[in-house]
């Protein structure tokens, strides 16, 4: 999988506000979107002018605990 991550801040891209022109990237360092394969990141990079401070890193989805809410 991968994700877009801002490389000053080490944060996450979670969304984007286009009510700005450029538009904003919204950042966390808690939730993040994740792509299947890398041409689908690089497509959403792209669409959200993502700038030279963000870059498609490759991410692993663990697994830590299972919570079931029965």
């Amino acid at each position: 999988m991968y994700a877009i991550i801002n490389k000053t801040t080490g944060e996450w891209v979670f969304g984007t506000d286009y009510n700005y022109s450029p538009p904003k990237q919204r950042l966390s360092r808690e939730q993040a979107v994740l792509f299947a394969d890398e041409e689908q990141a690089f497509f959403s990079f792209k669409k959200r002018r993502c700038n030279e401070m963000y870059e498609v890193v490759e991410v692993d989805l663990v697994v830590l605990k299972v919570v079931n809410k029965n």
